[in-house]
């Protein structure tokens, strides 16, 4: 691409130099040269789309104008791939720095421009972030170092440093727990119990106020119903597969029993019954098993053995391991091949 301007920009001087041209458009060869090799393609456009069709730049120029528009956005594209890496690697700053320097070089209209604006709100975002990790982490360790200081100023009242030592913390506690309270408080406004709760319980425990604590006692109660309310809607949901688990072991269908009785126990592990309804599903598929072996036995003494072989395997689905029902379907499977072999 270099290569083709400064073909275009060579032929451009030729150009001024031997064509009757107005004074400034004279001095445009050079300048454009100047301007691409500084990388200012915002300018450089502007000198382009100054020059009027009726010059004799024009056509040459508007041929420029394409290769340079190619030329920038490549440059604009690396910017905002380059500026996007240095912003996951924390190079916050190198980021602002190479953003900003292309601004100026590019549209107002440029990836880089929405991206330099997607940057500032990250940046933002994150620092918010950091502050709020840094002020829990202050105040954990506050509700820690308040007993000690408390209890040293205490101890010698009249103590200057411990009296200023006191004074200093309860500045700084005071200042991190306002912080708190005012995040908890906007997390509140966003239904964010979870972490209004945290945030809120850590300003309380550092500067009691009745404003955190009624808003405590408020996402206590909703936090309450909430609770309330799953686990009432998990007794519906169990209570229902503990309907369709009875109806699957009376209707005998046995693979949807037990599909229904882990879901059961996963539910509620806690819950005893599901132990007595495993037993109760495994006798009732031993019981069923036993069944489709005698049927099984009482076809394949009939001559239908592949009778019997597909009572057997339907019975398999229900306990693929079962020693007596392979056993048997061992036995139909070599006799069909070998009958087959006979034909």
């Amino acid at each position: 691409m270099i290569r083709v301007l400064a073909g275009l920009l060579a032929s451009l001087l030729l150009c001024s130099c031997s064509s009757t041209l107005l004074l400034n458009e004279a001095d445009v060869p050079a300048r454009l040269e100047q301007l691409i090799a500084d990388q200012q393609y915002r300018r450089t456009l502007t000198v382009i789309d100054s020059i009027k069709p009726q010059s004799a730049l024009y056509e040459q120029l508007q041929q420029l104008r394409q290769d340079v528009v190619v030329d920038m956005e490549s440059y604009d594209s690396d910017v905002v791939t380059q500026s996007a890496a240095m912003q996951k690697n924390n190079q916050w700053q190198q980021a602002k720095e190479l953003l900003e320097d292309a601004l100026p070089r590019l549209p107002k209209d440029s990836r880089s421009q929405a991206a330099y604006q997607a940057f500032l709100q990250e940046r933002s975002a994150y620092i918010s972030d950091q502050e709020l990790k840094l002020n829990l982490l202050l105040g954990e360790r506050m509700v820690e170092e308040g007993e000690y200081r408390q209890n040293i100023q205490q101890a010698d009242p009249t103590s200057w440093s411990a009296n200023w030592a006191w004074k200093r913390y309860q500045g700084r506690r005071d200042d991190v727990a306002e912080y708190l309270a005012s995040q908890g408080l906007a997390a509140l406004d966003d239904n964010d119990y979870g972490n209004a709760k945290k945030y809120l319980k850590l300003a309380q425990q550092l500067k009691p106020d009745n404003n955190v604590k009624s808003a405590l006692n408020k996402i206590n109660e909703e936090l309450d119903q909430r609770w309330s309310k799953y686990l009432h809607k998990r007794e519906q949901e169990y209570n229902g597969v503990v309907a369709q688990y009875r109806k699957a072991i009376n209707s005998k269908a046995f693979p949807l029993a037990q599909q229904l009785l882990a879901k059961l126990q996963e539910l509620n592990p806690k819950d005893n019954a599901n132990k007595e309804r495993q037993q109760k599903l495994d006798s009732a598929i031993d019981a069923e098993i036993a069944s489709a072996i005698a049927r099984g036995e009482a076809a394949y003494s009939d001559g239908d053995v592949k009778l019997a072989l597909r009572i057997w395997r339907t019975a398999s689905d229900l306990s693929p391991q079962h020693p007596d029902l392979l056993q048997h379907i061992s036995r139909a499977e070599k006799f069909l091949e070998n009958y087959e072999s006979l034909k």
